[in-house]
């Protein structure tokens, strides 16, 4: 017998995790405990409680800092992992241990990072948005000609778009059947569009654009992009495969109605 088996269970359990901690953060499993400890996965249930129960008692009696020791990119594993699973299944039908299962963690270090379902699809709505790359076109400088911004502008939403329209295709098409879940989502969509807006109220003000409403500009727009990143690979199976050729062909037609006269 090792010198390992013949410690006491605890002791032997609590070590064995330390050294799991110590090479794969707090991702590892109660199978890979189970295996490396020599012990039944219900023994250690039966001596230690649960996983958390397990860390926290790590934290009590070792005085360990769980988090410290937490892989520091566990969290973007499982937002990889989620957007491969809400790639596959849409934003409504995965659930958490679909997601623990890409990532490769147990689904326990899913909810401890992300809580709920809720709050894992809102936060991973924020992280994958255009909203800053957009912001950051919009604070180039004063003298850059206002239809290079707006190419900018339509190419950051086409690749935005086209890259994850296997997520818009299934949000659209189960959009009405939990919109509590999507509400998250329409209103950082919202954001983006008052973007626009705002920067089409500008060149108005500046007199590059026709008067018209702002809102409605955005709108056109965005239909227009949702044309070629959406409907146009889905149903004419027609490849995007230049974003900033796309983007230039966009903005003409665009501003082919909207331009000022005097712009022209």
């Amino acid at each position: 017998m090792s010198s390992q088996q013949k410690k006491e269970p605890d002791r032997l359990i609590l070590d064995t995790a330390v050294t799991l901690l110590n090479t794969h953060g707090d991702a590892f499993t109660v199978d890979q405990l189970a295996a490396q400890s020599h012990l039944s996965r219900a023994t250690i249930y039966r001596r230690v409680g649960s996983k958390e129960a397990l860390l926290q008692r790590l934290a009590d009696e070792r005085n360990l800092d769980i988090e410290a020791l937490s892989q520091p990119d566990i969290q973007e594993r499982i937002l990889a992992a989620a957007r491969t699973v809400f790639g596959r299944y849409g934003l409504l039908r995965p659930t958490m241990e679909q997601i623990a299962e890409e990532a490769g963690v147990g689904v326990a270090t899913v909810y401890r990072h992300f809580g709920d379902r809720t709050s894992l699809v809102k936060i991973f709505a924020e992280r994958i948005s255009p909203q800053m790359a957009l912001q950051q076109v919009m604070m180039l400088s004063p003298t850059t000609d206002f239809e290079e911004i707006l190419r900018r502008l339509v190419e950051t939403i086409i690749s935005f778009v086209y890259d994850n329209r296997d997520i818009f295709r299934h949000t659209i098409s189960s959009y009405s059947e939990e919109l509590s879940l999507f509400e998250q989502i329409r209103t950082l969509q919202e954001q983006n569009v008052q973007l626009l807006a705002q920067f089409f109220q500008g060149q108005m003000d500046a007199g590059y654009l026709k008067q018209s409403d702002p809102n409605e500009l955005a709108f056109a727009l965005v239909g227009m992009i949702f044309a070629f990143t959406i409907v146009r690979p889905t149903f004419y199976d027609t490849l995007i495969t230049n974003p900033a050729k796309t983007a230039k062909f966009v903005v003409d037609l665009f501003l082919t109605g909207t331009r000022t006269q005097t712009d022209n």
